[in-house]
């Protein structure tokens, strides 16, 4: 394990832009600031903050009309304590506190007009040229910077043939009142996008999307994600304007909190997530809608309020199969058998040439159980302690034999396509890669060359940890500080980071973590603390994950874990410590914790 970096500090959002003296006040508009009320902004029927008085909850990024002294209300923009009496453009009429707006050069816009935005690539010109005729010869009033808005003055069929059109110019009025003609290939239609959109605060990447450090394509590549990933909009409140514009870009934030710009012509706005809570009634068998569980057989009575979980048994496949996961399926837990060639150096899949031996005992191990329909194939096969053929004192050595991704898919491709023989409706899971281990490279590219080579799965396995007992690493975003790691965080959010690489095809597949403790460290014993509030911690952060609009859904998040292990594995045993029982009955007994569906 490489070692930790410094904490890095995360962007703070921007402040309410203040309006500069001696603007202009004729018609003035405002709009509620995304980043600052991300909630939305309070209309009230009074200048006051106080219950009884809130007339409506506006979006971010709603458009308001002062319709009060415009000179006055540039002066209160963006001050604590003061007042603007504004209208919207339902017709609704109050105030909002001068704290969450910010001057727009927007305005309410006519349904009958057409309203057309700049595009980005008119940036390197300086801008795109407002002239007094329809060609390249015609005087330039101005030049319109990237984003402006311009009413088109042409009749709506034109406008539409001629939009976005090499060759083509339209005929417009900018946000001053000045009249002139654009080249129409530098201009889009304005698509408004609807308030409680604006308000969800996310787009998606259509195609893999490349975050960089500045809005220009030639800055530096900070992360990437997969076409599908979520992204939540950290943006001025303009943003849907730019959304699917060629050369404009939008700040975003990823669900693995990765800051930056991404190229917006590569991201759309979905829709309303609607989702509620999973009904444990209507589960399939086998399976919990609670977050909660362990790894191995545990003691079921820490559960209460009638929340059952999950349980996960790990076995060496001989092809005899087990009876003892119908007891749990039928007292509505959620069973995850892990199916595994053996552990530490005799492999967690068998060498190349057993592939298809392996799937086969896997299957008669599928074949001749009964209560289970979660099957999760190896454990951490980036991890030379899990490789084959391996000296359990010195894994890695034997590299020969060592458990690339490339291998791995093809063994998790004849193993799935074995049970599934069997048993059609079941789900076969990859093992969980070693978030943290660096010895076969980083194990985020060790899990994206797997995806590449899969032929399909039916959900994901991930495991997280904090080094070290306290609650409060839990929400760490400490990086590692060396390569080939530095892009990992040190902590339980390591999670995150490999959701954001889940190519779109498979945004839809349930997620398991089916690992997580507090490790030991140089001077604290694994789980150090007892009662601590880790272990609540740990479940308020999947149920926070779980609440993000559109974030792909972690079904279980399992203890690691319950039995004495063998070695040094005995020290996790959570039948060994009284204080995360505690922890773990507190935690399902006072949080109705469930996925989404």
């Amino acid at each position: 394990m490489v070692k930790r970096a410094r904490k890095r500090s995360i962007p703070r959002r921007s402040s309410p832009v203040l309006a500069r003296d001696g603007a202009p006040v004729s018609g003035l508009f405002l709009v509620v600031d995304n980043a600052g009320a991300v909630a939305g902004l309070n209309l009230r029927g009074d200048p006051a903050r106080r219950q009884g008085n809130i007339l409506k909850v506006l979006p971010p990024g709603a458009l308001l009309k002062v319709i009060e002294d415009g000179v006055a209300a540039l002066g209160k923009i963006g001050q604590a304590g003061g007042w603007i009496q504004v209208l919207d453009q339902a017709g609704a009429q109050g105030y909002v506190s001068a704290v969450y707006v910010r001057r727009t050069d927007a305005v309410f816009a006519n349904k009958d007009v057409i309203r057309l935005v700049v595009n980005g690539d008119v940036t390197s010109s300086g801008g795109l040229r407002l002239r007094d005729a329809p060609n390249a010869g015609g005087d330039v009033l101005t030049l319109l910077p990237a984003g402006s808005e311009l009413q088109a003055l042409d009749a709506a069929a034109e406008v539409n043939a001629r939009v976005g059109v090499n060759g083509q110019w339209l005929r417009v009025r900018d946000g001053q009142g000045r009249e002139g003609y654009v080249a129409a290939w530098y201009t889009r239609i304005r698509i408004d996008v609807p308030p409680e959109l604006v308000a969800q605060g996310v787009v998606v990447a259509n195609v893999e999307a490349v975050l960089r450090s500045a809005p220009d394509p030639r800055s530096s590549e900070l992360w990437r994600v997969a076409a599908g990933t979520p992204l939540r909009v950290t943006d001025e409140a303009d943003w849907p304007s730019r959304v699917g514009a060629t050369g404009a870009f939008v700040r975003v934030t990823s669900y693995a909190f990765k800051s930056a710009y991404v190229g917006a012509e590569a991201l759309s706005i979905p829709a309303l997530d609607r989702r509620t809570a999973a009904d444990n009634a209507r589960v399939p068998v086998g399976e919990s809608a609670w977050l909660f569980g362990m790894h191995d057989p545990y003691d079921a009575g820490l559960h209460a309020n009638g929340r059952a979980g999950w349980v996960l048994f790990t076995e060496v496949t001989n092809g005899a199969g087990s009876a003892a996961y119908a007891d749990w399926a039928n007292r509505d837990w959620g069973v995850i058998v892990r199916l595994n060639n053996d552990y530490g150096g005799s492999g967690t899949i068998p060498v190349t040439g057993q592939y298809t031996a392996f799937a086969e005992r896997c299957a008669n191990w599928v074949r001749n159980s009964k209560g289970c329909h979660l099957w999760i194939i190896g454990n951490e096969m980036n991890n030379p302690r899990e490789w084959p053929n391996q000296d359990e004192t010195n894994p890695g050595n034997n590299v020969g034999d060592a458990i690339t991704p490339e291998r791995y898919a093809e063994c998790f491709n004849r193993v799935r396509a074995a049970i599934k023989s069997v048993s059609p409706r079941h789900l076969v899971i990859p093992g969980a890669v070693d978030p943290y281990n660096a010895r076969a490279g980083s194990s985020l590219d060790w899990f994206k060359r797997m995806l590449a080579g899969l032929d399909d799965v039916d959900g994901f396995a991930l495991h997280a940890y904090t080094q070290g007992g306290s609650a409060s690493l839990v929400s760490s975003l400490d990086p590692f500080g060396d390569d080939p790691l530095r892009w990992q965080y040190y902590h339980f959010r390591c999670y995150t980071t490999f959701l954001d690489a889940i190519p779109a095809r498979w945004r839809n597949k349930p997620v398991f973590i089916t690992e997580t403790n507090a490790t030991p460290t140089g001077t604290e014993p694994a789980w150090s603390g007892g009662r601590n509030g880790w272990t609540q911690a740990a479940y308020a952060e999947i149920q926070r994950w779980n609440q993000q609009p559109h974030a792909q859904q972690i079904r279980a998040l399992l203890l690691y874990r319950w039995i004495v292990g063998g070695g040094s594995d005995g020290q996790y045993s959570i039948l060994r410590q009284s204080g995360v029982q505690e922890d773990f009955r507190a935690t399902v007994a006072g949080n109705d914790y469930r996925w989404r569906w």
